[in-house]
């Protein structure tokens, strides 16, 4: 699933304005966890962006390859300037 939505959030990031491009990088990976940098005053629009993608998992393993998902996808996000000062991001 993680590779599935790895291209899915590098679709929908790449057909963002040239100016969002600019200011959000999609740099590693861990695990089932996708590392952005996100440049200030731009969390709120990636936020919602991400979880969209990211909530969508059965819809889009029905869409692209006709298999039923009936398992609940829950998503987290955490916010900081480096890994030990991550904190939750809830809007």
């Amino acid at each position: 699933i993680v590779p599935m939505i790895l291209g899915k959030l590098y679709r929908v990031l790449k057909s963002k304005d040239n100016l969002y491009r600019q200011n959000v990088k999609m740099v590693n990976t861990v695990h089932d966890s996708v590392l952005f940098d996100v440049a200030h005053g731009w969390h709120q629009r990636v936020y919602d962006d991400v979880m969209e993608v990211m909530l969508a998992v059965p819809q889009y393993l029905k869409q692209d390859y006709g298999i039923e998902f009936d398992v609940p996808i829950t998503a987290d996000c955490k916010i900081g300037n480096n890994w030990l000062e991550m904190v939750d991001y809830k809007p």
